[in-house]
């Protein structure tokens, strides 16, 4: 799981149960959007870019790379099937 993005946003979601929470997550959206499992995680294709999922030993990590052209200064978006937004700055 490699993304060419130069952005990226990180966070950490502690767990006792990783694996399973990944694949309820890549379950959950693969009728909404393209989505992946892997040996090392998960992987959600969103129309404003993708968010790794990666299980760790006390959680996920999961990691957004959003698809933003150069010029972008602000972009936001909502989840599809969610009412969570996204909003990214670049400085």
């Amino acid at each position: 799981m490699t993304s060419q993005s130069l952005l990226s946003a990180t966070t950490f979601v502690g767990t006792s149960r990783p694996e399973r929470y990944i694949t309820q997550l890549v379950s959950h959206f693969g009728n909404k959007v393209r989505t992946e499992l892997t040996d090392e995680g998960g992987r959600l294709e969103f129309d404003f870019g993708a968010c790794e999922l990666r299980a760790a030993p006390t959680g996920i990590e999961l990691i957004v790379l959003p698809k933003m052209p150069r010029s972008s200064r602000h972009s936001r978006t909502q989840l599809p099937g969610t009412s969570y937004g996204l909003a990214l700055m670049i400085n």
